[in-house]
């Protein structure tokens, strides 16, 4: 089933920002992405109907939510836009099954059992929402949510106050229960991780204006996206990062490893990973890039890219080196300015590109 097509233009003034995005998403799986401050909620409650616009027009599907021409503005609990907050907004005085069936009291336990075992809360429904952990309780908020059967399902920060391992394994559940609930649905976030497990467009978000969109591979690979990944998520300030579109291959896998297939038919080992659906998206950081101008023999290095030097530029004692991989897919290393004189590197000359596969997982 083809998701409906989101289609928004956003003015609004508050007092320390002004927001001003207007974009089409057609494939049902949005991400806002952008620094602390850039707008990211204001505009998701904006889409929801939880705060109105100076002006709008906000159109999912075949309905208009907001024109501010016609003066339509569709209520919030008429939008069916399920919002997960930041703070999973529990109710405290009741129980998670409460909770749950809270926004459709006529619906059973039971009919909710599909959407309660894959958001794992199955053995949490008598407790009381005091004693959940924080993983507990952001799993009860989205299946509270999912519960409503809403259009839309709108993601604040899932992930936010979570430790790595916890977040990890929620985002991992949460993918493929959006997946198989097929809810098309909204995320905002300032890290890569989230993004690339959810996304298939994103929204480059900067001080409430928009600046890129598209998908991940395109928006991150512009100038502005490789600045707001610096600045917004603060796990990737050592340099450019490249994200590739990658499929899962079949029966190519070694020990401990998967085997993916880039776009121009070349593979990539990384760890396995079972968050990882048959489509996915591997981020590299150039600083995990070597470079050899032969190939090289017995190495623990299993990914070896045979590779042309599309262009070089310099920053301070480094140099980041793009490389073209084939059939229009690129990678970029940074190495040391020693390092790129000692190589004698030029723009054409062929090299091969070495990426150790334990950097390669997430």
């Amino acid at each position: 089933m083809t998701a409906p097509a989101l289609s928004i233009a956003l003015r609004h003034r508050l007092p320390r920002i002004e927001i001003d995005a207007t974009f089409a998403a057609s494939g049902g799986r949005l991400a806002l992405f952008g620094p602390s401050g850039a707008g990211k909620t204001t505009i998701l409650k904006l889409i929801a109907g939880l705060m109105r616009a100076d002006h709008a027009t906000v159109q999912f599907g075949d309905v208009v939510w907001d024109d501010k021409a016609t003066r339509v503005h569709v209520p919030a609990h008429l939008r069916r836009a399920a919002f997960v907050f930041q703070d999973d907004r529990l109710f405290p005085h009741l129980s998670v099954r409460r909770n749950l069936i809270y926004g459709r009291p006529d619906v059973s336990v039971a009919e909710l059992r599909p959407i309660i075992e894959l958001a794992g809360v199955g053995n949490l429904l008598e407790r009381s929402v005091h004693t959940l952990s924080g993983g507990e309780r952001k799993r009860v908020a989205i299946a509270r949510a999912l519960a409503a059967s809403p259009n839309l399902l709108l993601l604040d920060e899932p992930y936010a106050g979570l430790d790595r391992a916890t977040a990890r394994q929620l985002r991992g559940d949460l993918r493929n229960l959006l997946t198989t609930s097929a809810v098309p649905h909204i995320l905002v976030s300032h890290h890569l991780d989230d993004i690339l497990a959810h996304a298939g467009e994103v929204a480059l978000l900067d001080k409430g204006r928009l600046i890129g969109f598209g998908p991940p591979e395109n928006v991150f690979s512009s100038s502005a996206g490789q600045r707001l990944l610096g600045h917004a998520d603060e796990t990737l300030s050592g340099g450019p990062v490249t994200i590739l579109r990658a499929a899962r291959a079949k029966g190519s896998s070694a020990e401990g490893l998967d085997a993916w297939q880039l776009e121009n038919g070349r593979h990539l080992l990384l760890g396995e990973s079972p968050a990882r659906g048959a489509q996915s998206y591997i981020r590299i950081r150039a600083t995990d890039v070597s470079l050899a101008r032969t190939a090289p023999g017995e190495t623990s290095v299993l990914n070896v890219l045979p590779a042309a030097i599309a262009d070089l530029t310099s920053q301070g004692g480094f140099v980041d080196v793009r490389l073209d991989l084939g059939s229009g897919v690129f990678l970029t290393a940074r190495i040391t300015s020693y390092s790129a004189a000692k190589l004698d590197l030029a723009p054409a000359r062929e090299l091969h590109a070495m990426i150790k596969s334990a950097a390669l997982t997430d």
